[in-house]
């Protein structure tokens, strides 16, 4: 009609083109309303200690958004306005069957892609969170219940020990210059006397800790003696893990007590074996290897104090008192062992958050583009619908006929999205020694969620037009 008034085509480019720019920047205004409150969120995540975000609304925030609207608003509305544009008026006019059933193609394979990328998001959202609570839920091989790590802040080991052991509340108390799973290892090269001076040995970890620290940890010992006590003058005696007499050799590891392996400055004597216990991060993706413990106090900087269940804000009180007897002029300075290790994994939770938010934004706006295609195609055929219930199709079968294609463009994007994102969260999480089981049961959790979703977004819509009265559908085309 405005082209046969006179409209050119670049007047009706210019107007596609600008309602689609006037709808982005009305969406950019509401998006900042959005991270007002959102923006609190974001920066209470763990992980932004590290990142230090500030999510400010700056001049240069605001000039870049605005033009990223402006580039989408001409990206949105280019192929609609240089489609329409090009329609011959009288062929227009004459043949008004454009967006009748069938004739929405790009829109079904936009939607296909869009329920595509929420499926993958949310699968990815499910299997990031069950790694995280599977790291909650990881078997160290030692106990870190009750335990404070206590910075000795370059005070006397001894003296500080000698303190803390006589505190009230206080189990154990052991020495230790850090402690497993950390993200903190000292590596030596260990091998058998004898060997060739080419050969190079096997690394392992070294860690200096006192003959309190396997009790203290309750780290089990399978094989031989613990480590003697500091004074006895046998300060070459190690304790080693499983993990060392199986790469050195040793099918048992009672075998390898009282044997002798050297370092690249020391001869040292093995007086026990423990059970393997982890000592890297658990998503480095290293396995458990060799570890020496050996008693050297000039390396100690931590004492790991357990204290009692059920007293542990008057036992830390207690061992505040202690601490200014040793040091009046620092603070006692304490973590929790298990809540540092908990910390560690708060990085996997962030993501999980992360990915979990931006697959509830992906599913909403599918399933808004979900509800306005059946909307309008349902509309379209409300006169079909109308002869079909006058010839006797029951409201269900009806229903379920508006409701087949957009049903369809669920189950695409479910044999796409589905070996997808089993293929892309293999990936990573091949990367990781401790991972989590991810097989048919999550990709079927995340299918059915979204399936549901669909279903929720579409059937009340195809519902409202088959249970209406027939004359009146009809009377209404």
């Amino acid at each position: 009609v405005r082209k046969v008034n006179g409209a050119k085509r670049k007047d009706l480019v210019f107007q596609f083109l600008s309602e689609a720019t006037i709808t982005v920047l009305l969406a950019l205004a509401i998006a900042f309303v959005f991270l007002f409150f959102v923006k609190s969120a974001f920066l209470k995540l763990w992980v932004n200690q590290y990142l230090n975000f500030d999510l400010n609304v700056t001049l240069e925030v605001v000039l870049l958004s605005l033009g990223f609207a402006l580039l989408v608003g001409i990206i949105a509305g280019i192929f609609p306005a240089l489609h329409l544009s090009a329609y011959n008026p009288v062929r227009a006019l004459r043949n008004l069957k454009l967006g009748q059933p069938g004739r929405l193609g790009l829109r079904k394979v936009l939607t296909t892609f869009q329920f595509s990328l929420s499926l993958l998001f949310i699968i990815t959202a499910i299997v990031v969170f069950n790694q995280f609570r599977h790291f909650m839920q990881f078997e160290y091989g030692f106990n870190p219940d009750n335990v404070l790590l206590v910075n000795l802040q370059s005070n006397d080991y001894e003296l500080a020990k000698t303190a803390f052991s006589r505190v009230s509340g206080v189990d154990d108390v052991a020495g230790c210059a850090y402690l497993p799973a950390t993200g903190r290892n000292d590596n030596t090269r260990l091998k058998k006397p004898g060997s060739s001076p080419e050969e190079e040995g096997h690394r392992a970890i070294n860690v200096g800790v006192d003959e309190s620290f396997i009790r203290t940890l309750e780290i089990n010992l399978i094989a031989g003696k613990n480590l003697p006590p500091a004074g006895s003058g046998l300060s070459s005696m190690i304790l080693v893990n499983e993990a060392t007499a199986n790469v050195l050799g040793y099918d048992n590891p009672l075998d390898i007590v009282g044997e002798s392996l050297e370092t690249s400055s020391d001869t040292l004597q093995v007086a026990g074996v423990v059970e393997d216990f982890t000592f890297h991060l658990l998503f480095n993706g290293r396995p458990i290897g060799p570890v020496i413990m050996r008693h050297v106090p000039e390396t100690f900087k931590f004492l790991s104090v357990k204290i009692g269940s059920g007293r542990e804000k008057e036992t830390l009180a207690r061992l505040e008192e202690a601490w200014k007897a040793i040091d009046p002029i620092h603070p006692l300075a304490y973590e929790y062992y298990e809540d540092k290790l908990a910390n560690y994994n708060r990085g996997i939770f962030d993501i999980a958050t992360v990915i979990g938010f931006i697959a509830l934004l992906a599913i909403t706006i599918a399933c808004l583009g979900l509800l306005g295609m059946a909307t309008y195609t349902t509309e379209r055929r409300t006169k079909e619908v109308g002869i079909r219930k006058v010839l006797g199709a029951g409201d269900i079968r009806l229903a379920y006929l508006l409701s087949k294609e957009f049903l369809i463009i669920l189950g695409i994007a479910i044999v796409i999205a589905a070996p997808l994102s089993y293929f892309l969260n293999n990936l990573w999480l091949n990367f990781l020694v401790t991972r989590v089981e991810f097989g048919p049961g999550t990709l079927l959790t995340g299918s059915l969620l979204l399936l549901l979703l669909g279903l929720v977004t579409i059937v009340p819509q195809t519902l409202r037009i088959s249970l209406r009265n027939p004359v009146d559908s009809l009377r209404n085309e």
